[in-house]
């Protein structure tokens, strides 16, 4: 399964633009049912897709979380892939409305004449995983389309043919977080009474502690993982490796068939000793 899935994370990086901010989902119609399509068969194509983006119109609205200001749609129809149209929005200054405007079926027709096929526009420009969601966010990440949703569909296309399917049911469990504060301060306030009496204590002054390769079972466990810790003998990352341990449950994602941290599974964290 984590083969499975880092071939996953680099399938959709390869096909991927890579955003400085989280970007709003295109659309995909699924057996008449709408998800968030996160990621842009277009870009297959890479000549197509700065072709296409050079005959936009000029004034469209772009945001931080759509960079290139529009939005494609598209359909799964008998494991076939199909663009069925693509807008652009504009901000009226006189109205002070955000009014949405469709690329003209002409405009489409030309602009993707290659993928024309019974007067719909074939996704055959598209090979590799397209993964779609619907469903609460449960993992927000500041970039791309990296953040994970209640309910994910990978999809391996072949030039716009589904070849497979695999549906993921993720969920986030609760426990302790290494993101809220009062958490990370009971795991420092643990480490520091197990080592303020060692020798090696008296002359740290900060300590940069990183936690990696974390694995953990269902019930919020760590069953191992590695720190390490900066300038710093090794027996204080072994010191805060048993204290991460010992804590439980920790706050974990059911995501992709695997339990792991909200952070996937690395994490840094840096502690004052003496001022």
């Amino acid at each position: 399964m984590k083969k499975f899935l880092f071939m996953i994370i680099f399938a959709l990086a390869m096909t991927q633009s890579v955003f400085a901010t989280a970007q709003e989902g295109n659309v995909i119609f699924i057996d008449g049912e709408e998800w968030m399509l996160l990621g842009e068969p277009i870009m297959a194509d890479s000549v197509l897709f700065q072709r296409m983006k050079a005959v936009l119109p000029k004034n469209r609205s772009w945001t931080t979380a759509n960079w290139d200001g529009y939005t494609s749609y598209w359909s799964l129809k008998q494991g076939h892939l199909y663009l069925d149209k693509i807008t652009v929005k504009f901000f009226n200054n006189e109205t002070k409305e955000t009014l949405q405007e469709e690329i003209s079926k002409k405009e489409m027709e030309e602009l993707f004449k290659s993928y024309m096929k019974n007067g719909n526009i074939e996704g055959s420009m598209f090979s590799g995983k397209l993964r779609v969601a619907k469903g609460a966010c449960i993992s927000y990440v500041h970039m791309g389309f990296e953040s994970r949703f209640e309910e994910e569909t990978f999809f391996t296309m072949d030039k716009g043919k589904v070849t497979e399917r695999k549906d993921y049911h993720n969920k986030v469990l609760g426990g302790a977080d290494f993101s809220n504060q009062n958490d990370l301060a009971q795991v420092k306030k643990l480490f520091l009474e197990q080592v303020s009496g060692l020798p090696e204590f008296s002359e740290i002054k900060r300590l940069i502690f990183t936690v990696k390769n974390v694995k953990m079972d269902a019930q919020g466990h760590i069953t191992d993982c590695d720190v390490i810790v900066k300038q710093a003998p090794e027996v204080f990352a072994q010191k805060m490796k048993d204290i991460i341990m010992s804590i439980r449950p920790w706050k974990r994602l059911y995501l992709y068939e695997e339990y792991v941290l909200p952070s996937y599974n690395s994490f840094s964290f840096s502690m004052i000793v003496k001022q």
